[in-house]
Protein backbone atom coordinates (compact mmCIF):
# COMPACT_ATOMS: atom_id res chain seq x y z
CA UNK A 1 0.00 0.00 0.00
CA UNK A 2 2.84 2.38 0.88
CA UNK A 3 4.58 1.68 -2.42
CA UNK A 4 1.36 2.41 -4.31
CA UNK A 5 0.98 5.76 -2.53
CA UNK A 6 4.58 6.72 -3.34
CA UNK A 7 4.05 5.82 -7.01
CA UNK A 8 0.82 7.86 -7.07
CA UNK A 9 2.66 10.86 -5.62
CA UNK A 10 5.51 10.60 -8.13
CA UNK A 11 3.08 10.45 -11.06
CA UNK A 12 1.07 13.36 -9.63
CA UNK A 13 4.17 15.48 -9.01
CA UNK A 14 5.47 14.83 -12.51
CA UNK A 15 2.15 15.93 -14.01
CA UNK A 16 1.97 19.10 -11.90
CA UNK A 17 5.60 20.19 -12.13
CA UNK A 18 5.86 19.47 -15.85
CA UNK A 19 3.18 22.11 -16.37
CA UNK A 20 5.09 24.75 -14.40
CA UNK A 21 6.41 27.96 -15.88
CA UNK A 22 10.06 26.90 -15.64
CA UNK A 23 11.71 26.63 -19.05
CA UNK A 24 12.20 23.01 -20.08
CA UNK A 25 15.34 23.59 -22.13
CA UNK A 26 18.90 24.14 -20.96
CA UNK A 27 19.37 26.78 -23.64
CA UNK A 28 17.64 30.11 -24.12
CA UNK A 29 18.73 32.78 -26.55
CA UNK A 30 18.09 36.45 -27.05
CA UNK A 31 19.36 37.46 -30.44
CA UNK A 32 22.83 36.00 -30.82
CA UNK A 33 23.57 35.67 -27.11
CA UNK A 34 22.83 32.20 -25.74
CA UNK A 35 21.75 31.73 -22.14
CA UNK A 36 22.64 28.34 -20.67
CA UNK A 37 22.81 26.67 -17.28
CA UNK A 38 26.54 26.17 -17.84
CA UNK A 39 26.97 29.86 -18.64
CA UNK A 40 25.11 30.82 -15.46
CA UNK A 41 27.35 28.57 -13.34
CA UNK A 42 30.48 30.04 -14.94
CA UNK A 43 29.15 33.55 -14.24
CA UNK A 44 28.34 32.55 -10.65
CA UNK A 45 31.78 31.07 -10.02
CA UNK A 46 33.40 34.23 -11.40
CA UNK A 47 31.42 36.13 -8.74
CA UNK A 48 32.73 33.88 -5.98
CA UNK A 49 29.93 31.31 -5.78
CA UNK A 50 31.41 27.99 -4.64
CA UNK A 51 29.83 25.06 -6.48
CA UNK A 52 30.52 21.72 -4.82
CA UNK A 53 29.32 18.67 -6.70
CA UNK A 54 26.07 19.88 -8.28
CA UNK A 55 24.90 21.31 -11.57
CA UNK A 56 21.64 22.63 -13.01
CA UNK A 57 19.76 19.91 -14.87
CA UNK A 58 16.43 19.44 -16.61
CA UNK A 59 14.65 16.56 -14.94
CA UNK A 60 11.39 15.13 -16.24
CA UNK A 61 9.61 17.29 -13.67
CA UNK A 62 11.48 20.49 -14.57
CA UNK A 63 14.74 22.28 -13.90
CA UNK A 64 16.56 21.62 -10.64
CA UNK A 65 19.89 20.91 -8.94
CA UNK A 66 21.54 17.55 -9.74
CA UNK A 67 24.15 15.76 -7.62
CA UNK A 68 27.32 14.93 -9.57
CA UNK A 69 28.79 12.55 -6.98
CA UNK A 70 27.67 10.73 -3.86
CA UNK A 71 27.26 13.21 -1.01
CA UNK A 72 26.90 12.63 2.73
CA UNK A 73 24.87 14.79 5.13
CA UNK A 74 26.63 18.04 5.99
CA UNK A 75 28.15 18.66 2.55
CA UNK A 76 28.08 22.27 1.34
CA UNK A 77 27.00 22.04 -2.29
CA UNK A 78 26.55 25.77 -2.97
CA UNK A 79 27.87 28.85 -1.20
CA UNK A 80 26.88 32.29 -2.44
CA UNK A 81 29.13 35.08 -1.08
CA UNK A 82 27.55 38.07 0.59
CA UNK A 83 28.34 40.43 -2.28
CA UNK A 84 26.49 38.21 -4.79
CA UNK A 85 23.31 38.03 -2.73
CA UNK A 86 20.55 40.56 -3.44
CA UNK A 87 18.87 42.35 -0.54
CA UNK A 88 17.72 45.89 0.20
CA UNK A 89 21.00 46.35 2.12
CA UNK A 90 22.94 45.51 -1.03
CA UNK A 91 20.87 47.82 -3.21
CA UNK A 92 21.73 50.73 -0.93
CA UNK A 93 25.42 49.85 -0.63
CA UNK A 94 25.75 49.45 -4.41
CA UNK A 95 24.07 52.85 -4.97
CA UNK A 96 21.80 50.94 -7.30
CA UNK A 97 18.94 53.04 -8.75
CA UNK A 98 16.45 50.94 -6.77
CA UNK A 99 18.66 51.44 -3.72
CA UNK A 100 17.99 55.16 -4.06
CA UNK A 101 14.30 54.32 -3.58
CA UNK A 102 15.16 52.27 -0.48
CA UNK A 103 17.00 55.25 0.99
CA UNK A 104 14.13 57.59 0.12
CA UNK A 105 11.15 55.50 1.22
CA UNK A 106 12.56 52.93 3.66
CA UNK A 107 9.95 50.57 5.06
CA UNK A 108 7.10 52.36 3.35
CA UNK A 109 7.72 49.86 0.54
CA UNK A 110 8.06 46.16 1.58
CA UNK A 111 11.35 44.38 0.96
CA UNK A 112 9.93 41.96 -1.60
CA UNK A 113 8.69 44.86 -3.69
CA UNK A 114 12.15 46.45 -3.75
CA UNK A 115 13.53 43.11 -4.94
CA UNK A 116 10.81 42.94 -7.59
CA UNK A 117 11.73 46.45 -8.75
CA UNK A 118 15.36 45.32 -8.97
CA UNK A 119 14.36 42.42 -11.24
CA UNK A 120 12.34 44.77 -13.45
CA UNK A 121 15.17 47.29 -13.70
CA UNK A 122 17.88 44.75 -14.46
CA UNK A 123 15.69 42.77 -16.86
CA UNK A 124 15.35 45.94 -18.93
CA UNK A 125 19.09 46.56 -18.85
CA UNK A 126 20.75 45.03 -21.96
CA UNK A 127 24.19 45.13 -20.33
CA UNK A 128 23.14 43.98 -16.88
CA UNK A 129 25.83 42.21 -14.91
CA UNK A 130 23.06 39.87 -13.72
CA UNK A 131 21.92 38.77 -17.17
CA UNK A 132 23.35 35.19 -17.09
CA UNK A 133 21.20 34.55 -14.01
CA UNK A 134 18.18 36.66 -15.00
CA UNK A 135 17.77 34.88 -18.30
CA UNK A 136 17.43 31.56 -16.46
CA UNK A 137 14.41 32.76 -14.50
CA UNK A 138 11.05 31.43 -15.72
CA UNK A 139 9.44 33.71 -18.29
CA UNK A 140 6.05 32.90 -16.74
CA UNK A 141 4.70 31.35 -13.55
CA UNK A 142 1.86 28.96 -12.80
CA UNK A 143 0.70 30.28 -9.43
CA UNK A 144 -3.06 30.68 -9.36
CA UNK A 145 -2.96 34.49 -9.68
CA UNK A 146 -2.04 33.89 -13.34
CA UNK A 147 -4.87 31.45 -14.06
CA UNK A 148 -7.78 32.45 -16.24
CA UNK A 149 -11.22 32.52 -14.67
CA UNK A 150 -12.09 29.34 -16.56
CA UNK A 151 -9.00 27.56 -15.29
CA UNK A 152 -9.55 28.82 -11.76
CA UNK A 153 -13.14 27.55 -11.78
CA UNK A 154 -12.03 24.18 -13.16
CA UNK A 155 -8.94 23.56 -11.01
CA UNK A 156 -9.48 25.52 -7.85
CA UNK A 157 -11.61 24.91 -4.80
CA UNK A 158 -14.04 27.62 -3.79
CA UNK A 159 -11.59 28.70 -1.09
CA UNK A 160 -8.71 28.91 -3.57
CA UNK A 161 -10.84 30.94 -5.98
CA UNK A 162 -11.65 33.46 -3.25
CA UNK A 163 -8.05 33.65 -2.06
CA UNK A 164 -6.74 34.11 -5.59
CA UNK A 165 -9.16 36.95 -6.33
CA UNK A 166 -8.34 38.70 -3.05
CA UNK A 167 -4.59 38.31 -3.49
CA UNK A 168 -4.68 39.54 -7.10
CA UNK A 169 -6.79 42.54 -6.06
CA UNK A 170 -4.43 43.32 -3.15
CA UNK A 171 -1.41 43.25 -5.46
CA UNK A 172 -3.15 45.46 -8.02
CA UNK A 173 -4.15 47.96 -5.35
CA UNK A 174 -0.64 48.09 -3.90
CA UNK A 175 0.92 48.58 -7.32
CA UNK A 176 -1.37 51.43 -8.35
CA UNK A 177 -1.79 53.21 -5.01
CA UNK A 178 1.66 52.73 -3.45
CA UNK A 179 4.43 51.67 -5.82
CA UNK A 180 3.54 53.52 -8.99
CA UNK A 181 2.94 56.93 -7.34
CA UNK A 182 6.16 56.75 -5.30
CA UNK A 183 8.36 55.54 -8.14
CA UNK A 184 6.82 57.93 -10.66
CA UNK A 185 7.46 61.03 -8.58
CA UNK A 186 11.04 60.00 -7.83
CA UNK A 187 13.41 61.64 -10.32
CA UNK A 188 15.80 59.35 -12.17
CA UNK A 189 19.36 59.58 -10.77
CA UNK A 190 22.13 60.71 -13.11
CA UNK A 191 24.00 57.64 -14.34
CA UNK A 192 27.57 57.35 -12.99
CA UNK A 193 30.07 57.84 -15.81
CA UNK A 194 30.98 54.56 -17.42
CA UNK A 195 28.95 52.44 -14.98
CA UNK A 196 25.23 52.58 -15.58
CA UNK A 197 24.42 51.35 -19.08
CA UNK A 198 21.54 52.50 -21.21
CA UNK A 199 18.28 50.78 -20.35
CA UNK A 200 16.02 49.20 -22.92
CA UNK A 201 12.31 49.81 -22.85
CA UNK A 202 10.27 46.71 -22.12
CA UNK A 203 6.87 46.65 -23.77
CA UNK A 204 3.87 45.49 -21.77
CA UNK A 205 3.91 42.17 -23.55
CA UNK A 206 7.55 41.58 -22.68
CA UNK A 207 9.24 42.64 -25.92
CA UNK A 208 12.45 44.62 -25.65
CA UNK A 209 13.15 47.72 -27.70
CA UNK A 210 15.96 50.26 -28.00
CA UNK A 211 16.58 52.71 -25.19
CA UNK A 212 16.48 56.45 -25.33
CA UNK A 213 19.62 58.52 -25.15
CA UNK A 214 19.76 59.19 -21.41
CA UNK A 215 19.59 55.58 -20.30
CA UNK A 216 16.40 55.91 -18.26
CA UNK A 217 13.77 56.93 -20.81
CA UNK A 218 12.68 54.44 -23.42
CA UNK A 219 12.16 55.18 -27.07
CA UNK A 220 8.92 56.89 -27.84
CA UNK A 221 8.25 58.80 -24.63
CA UNK A 222 8.88 59.35 -20.95
CA UNK A 223 9.83 56.60 -18.57
CA UNK A 224 8.43 55.98 -15.07
CA UNK A 225 10.93 57.49 -12.65
CA UNK A 226 14.08 55.37 -12.88
CA UNK A 227 12.39 52.94 -15.25
CA UNK A 228 12.24 52.93 -19.03
CA UNK A 229 8.86 53.48 -20.62
CA UNK A 230 6.76 50.34 -20.39
CA UNK A 231 9.03 48.60 -17.89
CA UNK A 232 6.86 49.38 -14.87
CA UNK A 233 3.39 48.12 -15.69
CA UNK A 234 1.20 45.87 -13.60
CA UNK A 235 1.66 42.79 -15.78
CA UNK A 236 5.45 43.04 -15.52
CA UNK A 237 5.24 43.75 -11.78
CA UNK A 238 3.08 40.65 -11.32
CA UNK A 239 5.79 38.54 -13.00
CA UNK A 240 8.53 40.11 -10.86
CA UNK A 241 6.70 39.77 -7.54
CA UNK A 242 5.86 36.15 -8.38
CA UNK A 243 9.55 35.51 -9.05
CA UNK A 244 10.52 37.09 -5.72
CA UNK A 245 7.77 35.46 -3.68
CA UNK A 246 8.62 31.99 -5.00
CA UNK A 247 12.43 32.36 -4.83
CA UNK A 248 13.29 34.54 -1.83
CA UNK A 249 14.73 33.33 1.46
CA UNK A 250 14.45 35.02 4.84
CA UNK A 251 17.39 35.25 7.28
CA UNK A 252 17.69 36.97 10.68
CA UNK A 253 19.63 40.21 10.32
CA UNK A 254 20.13 42.82 13.05
CA UNK A 255 16.81 42.16 14.72
CA UNK A 256 14.71 41.76 11.58
CA UNK A 257 14.13 39.20 8.86
CA UNK A 258 16.08 40.11 5.74
CA UNK A 259 14.63 38.90 2.45
CA UNK A 260 17.26 37.80 -0.05
CA UNK A 261 17.68 36.38 -3.52
CA UNK A 262 20.50 33.86 -3.92
CA UNK A 263 21.46 33.12 -7.54
CA UNK A 264 21.81 29.39 -8.35
CA UNK A 265 20.53 28.28 -4.93
CA UNK A 266 17.15 29.56 -6.09
CA UNK A 267 17.07 26.70 -8.62
CA UNK A 268 16.40 24.15 -5.87
CA UNK A 269 12.96 22.51 -5.81
CA UNK A 270 10.57 21.44 -3.05
CA UNK A 271 10.03 18.09 -1.35
CA UNK A 272 8.21 17.37 1.86
CA UNK A 273 10.46 16.49 4.83
CA UNK A 274 13.72 17.21 3.02
CA UNK A 275 16.43 17.84 5.62
CA UNK A 276 18.66 19.79 3.25
CA UNK A 277 18.62 23.47 4.18
CA UNK A 278 20.31 26.86 3.86
CA UNK A 279 22.06 28.96 6.46
CA UNK A 280 24.32 32.00 6.77
CA UNK A 281 27.91 30.79 6.88
CA UNK A 282 30.21 33.15 8.81
CA UNK A 283 33.41 31.12 8.32
CA UNK A 284 36.38 32.82 6.56
CA UNK A 285 36.38 32.53 2.79
CA UNK A 286 38.18 33.79 -0.27
CA UNK A 287 37.32 37.13 -1.83
CA UNK A 288 35.15 37.23 -4.93
CA UNK A 289 35.16 39.57 -7.88
CA UNK A 290 33.50 42.92 -7.32
CA UNK A 291 30.02 43.73 -8.56
CA UNK A 292 29.37 46.28 -11.24
CA UNK A 293 27.80 48.45 -8.52
CA UNK A 294 30.38 47.76 -5.79
CA UNK A 295 32.83 50.59 -5.26
CA UNK A 296 35.23 48.70 -2.99
CA UNK A 297 36.62 45.19 -2.75
CA UNK A 298 34.30 42.70 -0.99
CA UNK A 299 35.10 41.72 2.58
CA UNK A 300 35.83 38.08 3.32
CA UNK A 301 34.46 38.61 6.84
CA UNK A 302 30.93 38.95 5.47
CA UNK A 303 28.76 35.82 5.60
CA UNK A 304 27.90 33.56 2.70
CA UNK A 305 24.55 31.89 2.07
CA UNK A 306 25.13 28.12 1.92
CA UNK A 307 23.06 25.14 0.78
CA UNK A 308 24.02 22.15 2.94
CA UNK A 309 22.84 18.56 2.54
CA UNK A 310 20.84 17.05 5.38
CA UNK A 311 20.77 13.51 4.05
CA UNK A 312 22.66 11.11 1.79
CA UNK A 313 22.53 11.72 -1.95
CA UNK A 314 23.57 9.40 -4.77
CA UNK A 315 25.10 10.62 -8.02
CA UNK A 316 22.31 11.75 -10.33
CA UNK A 317 19.82 12.54 -7.56
CA UNK A 318 17.98 15.83 -7.46
CA UNK A 319 18.56 17.95 -4.36
CA UNK A 320 15.45 19.29 -2.67
CA UNK A 321 14.58 21.55 0.21
CA UNK A 322 11.25 21.94 1.95
CA UNK A 323 9.94 25.38 0.96
CA UNK A 324 7.40 25.44 3.78
CA UNK A 325 4.88 23.17 5.38
CA UNK A 326 1.89 24.69 3.68
CA UNK A 327 -1.54 23.51 2.62
CA UNK A 328 -2.21 22.95 -1.06
CA UNK A 329 -4.05 26.25 -1.51
CA UNK A 330 -1.05 28.22 -0.27
CA UNK A 331 1.34 26.22 -2.46
CA UNK A 332 -0.81 26.99 -5.49
CA UNK A 333 -1.01 30.68 -4.59
CA UNK A 334 2.75 31.10 -4.19
CA UNK A 335 4.44 28.39 -6.24
CA UNK A 336 1.88 27.09 -8.73
CA UNK A 337 1.95 23.44 -7.61
CA UNK A 338 0.41 21.34 -4.89
CA UNK A 339 1.12 17.95 -3.34
CA UNK A 340 -2.29 16.43 -3.88
CA UNK A 341 -3.75 14.08 -1.26
CA UNK A 342 -0.31 13.31 0.21
CA UNK A 343 0.08 16.84 1.61
CA UNK A 344 0.12 16.40 5.36
CA UNK A 345 -0.77 20.06 5.95
CA UNK A 346 -4.56 20.09 5.72
CA UNK A 347 -5.54 23.19 7.70
CA UNK A 348 -5.80 26.28 5.49
CA UNK A 349 -7.59 28.43 8.03
CA UNK A 350 -6.62 32.09 7.70
CA UNK A 351 -4.17 31.30 4.90
CA UNK A 352 -5.53 34.23 2.88
CA UNK A 353 -5.00 36.71 5.69
CA UNK A 354 -1.47 35.46 6.24
CA UNK A 355 -0.77 35.95 2.52
CA UNK A 356 -2.15 39.48 2.61
CA UNK A 357 -0.12 40.25 5.76
CA UNK A 358 3.05 39.08 4.02
CA UNK A 359 2.52 41.67 1.30
CA UNK A 360 3.26 44.42 3.83
CA UNK A 361 5.32 42.74 6.53
CA UNK A 362 8.66 44.23 7.46
CA UNK A 363 10.22 42.25 10.30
Amino acid sequence: MCAVLVLMWLLYARRVLASSGAPQSDTWSEGEQACTAEGMLQWAEARGVVVGGVDVHNFDTGRGLRVLRDLPPGATVLSVPWETLITVEHLVNWSHPVGVLVTEYGRKIPQMDYLALFLLYESANPRSDWKPWLCMLPSSFTSSIFWTETELARRGSKELQQQTHHLRDALRTKFHTLLLPLVTRHPPPPPPAGELPAVKAVAEGGAVGDAGGNGVVGAGGRGTGIFAEGALVFERYLWAIAAVRSRNFGVPWHGRKLKLLAPVIDMVNHQQHSRTAMYLDHSPRRAASTSAYTSSAPSTSAPAFALVTGQNYTEGDEIYIEYSRSCNERLLLVYGFDLGPLNEKKDCHSVLQSMIDELDEEE
